[in-house]
């Protein structure tokens, strides 16, 4: 686990937050992480996604136990 998927899973409902924020537009890109002006966005899923969806994961392993 990096350090940003421990933050999100030490902060309950953040991972399901970014989850929510960070969706596919409908054309294969996230719809939050802009790359900067002109140049579009970031292939979803995004890394944050990724990593937000590995978090909740965890939470739910531990949720379990």
């Amino acid at each position: 686990m990096n350090p940003l998927e421990e933050f999100m899973v030490q902060n309950p409902g953040l991972a399901d937050a970014l989850i929510g924020q960070h969706t596919d537009e409908g054309r294969g890109y996230c719809q939050t992480c802009a790359l900067g002006a002109q140049h579009g966005y970031r292939r979803y899923p995004c890394d944050i996604r990724r990593m937000a969806e590995h978090a909740r994961e965890i939470e739910r392993d531990h949720a379990k136990r």
